[in-house]
């Protein structure tokens, strides 16, 4: 017996059927920064070090002074792969693009 959220409904003559598109890249114009600070710092040296400058932010606890001497290395690394990540969503846009641009045969 089929429940009703297995049912699929395919209409081959509306309006909607030629929207089939790839999509792979993860991100979007709107969605990029907190989308990839999230990814960066949930690996676990980007967090450490992320840590590490806020507590140099301490000027009780810290040994600089109150200046984050870890802050400028990693806000390079993390500079640095947002733009490789950029760089590789753009080649999968334009992969799909170019894939969705294909044409297909019918049979």
């Amino acid at each position: 017996m089929s429940d009703e959220n297995d049912a699929r409904l395919v209409r081959l003559f509306s309006p909607d059927w030629r929207k089939n598109a790839v999509r792979t890249n993860k991100y979007t114009w709107y969605n990029f920064l907190p989308k990839n600070l999230l990814e960066q710092f949930s690996q676990v040296g980007n967090l450490y070090f992320l840590i590490v400058a806020l507590g140099q932010l301490i000027p009780a606890i810290s040994n600089t002074k109150g200046r984050p001497a870890t802050l400028l290395p990693l806000s390079a690394v993390v500079f640095m792969q947002a733009v490789k990540d950029i760089f590789e969503d753009w080649q999968r846009v334009q992969s799909d693009t170019k894939e969705n641009s294909r044409e297909v045969g019918l049979f």
